[in-house]
């Protein structure tokens, strides 16, 4: 009778994980490029997203979530708490804004969320970026008609999360939405006024949580049990695997010049340019692809694949590649083969689509060394 259900439905009945593989120094270095690409796609849109709110003119939160020690259980049994937190603040907006709380709050408002499991306690808790066209009803200035202007918590976000406790701080930086609607600088500790940061700062900042090692994997090996939650290590199995992933809005940080008067070949150029050519280049890959896609889906199937290239399995093009490199070699022979391209080799077109777009190392006037999660 077991032999005729699938392994599948027997493993998840019982709770009893899958046999982990093993994987040769092939499909290691694989995942691992792969994981730091997706660090670096993750990183590049959260930087993208800073700089079109700056541009929209829109209010930008820095927002960190605990869990406290009451609120622990009820925060695991529901798998939809973020999401739900999330959304409940998006209807915030909605209703600052006059609109209809079933309405889509794309427009509005979007959010960036990075997990992070303390090394030195082990407290799970959450780093969040909140961009607002519109302050949510009742946000007001919390340093009006204070002698010592050194607050900076929005009074409308407070007691909004369930679970715990959260700091909700406005991002102040040079020309923030903030000035322009009257709220005062505040000043720190001693008195002085704040230093005037780039609107970035705060990008940089929760960058190096999405860079840190696997949330997960330090959860697993019990990291602050004794002083903090017990009962963690023993229930990860039970725990909803995206609770320790990047949450972020649908086609967050995805917004760029639009590209439908481009030609052919400016697009394809774009999905092949190299980081030093602009810290955007994985948003300008996908965008060129997209519009790609949709200029192929006016031309008839059997041009289509006519023109589709030969697929090459990644992974077997590497097992066959080290028996002649060797590992050590390896990465570095792999890179090699994926063509970059950069500045001097685009072609006018596509220089002054990136000159139009501000998205040129120059016009961000930051240095290349800024990458987060690998070029």
């Amino acid at each position: 009778l077991a032999a005729e259900r699938p392994l599948k439905d027997i493993r998840d009945e019982y709770n009893y994980p899958k046999k982990k593989g093993i994987k040769d120094e092939c499909s290691r270095l694989l995942e691992a490029s792969t994981m730091k690409s997706r660090r670096g796609f993750a990183i590049q849109r959260l930087m993208n997203a800073m700089r079109q709110a700056h541009a929209d003119g829109w209010f930008i939160v820095f927002d960190t979530l605990t869990l406290a020690d009451d609120r622990l259980e009820a925060f695991y049994d529901n798998p939809n708490a973020l999401r739900d937190y999330f959304r409940d603040i998006g209807r915030m907006v909605l209703a600052a804004e006059g609109r209809k709380a079933n309405d889509s709050h794309a427009d509005c408002y979007q959010y960036f969320c990075v997990p992070e499991y303390g090394t030195a306690n082990g407290r799970l808790h959450f780093h969040a970026v909140h961009f607002m066209r519109t302050l949510p009803t009742g946000s007001v200035d919390p340093n009006f008609g204070r002698r010592v202007r050194n607050r900076r918590q929005l009074n409308s976000l407070q007691n909004t999360w369930p679970y715990g406790y959260s700091m909700p701080i406005a991002v102040r930086y040079t020309q923030d939405a903030f000035s322009r609607s009257g709220w005062l600088w505040p000043v720190d500790a001693k008195g002085e006024p704040l230093k005037a940061t780039s609107y970035m700062a705060v990008g940089f900042y929760v960058a190096k949580y999405v860079n840190k090692k696997s949330d997960m994997d330090l959860a697993a090996k019990g990291l602050g049990a004794k002083e903090w939650n017990n009962s963690l290590k023993t229930k990860l199995s039970l725990l909803p695997k995206k609770l320790f992933r990047i949450r972020m809005s649908r086609n967050f940080g995805m917004k760029m010049l639009t590209m439908t008067n481009l030609s052919t070949e400016c697009l394809i150029q774009l999905t092949k340019l190299g980081y030093d050519a602009t810290p955007f280049n994985q948003i300008l890959k996908q965008n060129a692809k997209r519009e790609m896609r949709l200029r192929l889906g006016k031309v008839t199937v059997a041009d289509v694949l006519a023109a589709q290239p030969v697929t090459t399995n990644l992974l077997k093009f590497m097992r066959a590649s080290i028996k002649m490199i060797g590992v050590s070699n390896l990465q570095s022979f792999i890179a090699s083969m994926t063509q970059k391209l950069t500045l001097s080799d685009i072609s006018d077109e596509s220089k002054n689509y990136l000159d139009k777009a501000g998205i040129t190392t120059a016009c961000l006037r930051i240095k290349s060394k800024w990458t987060a999660g690998g070029k």
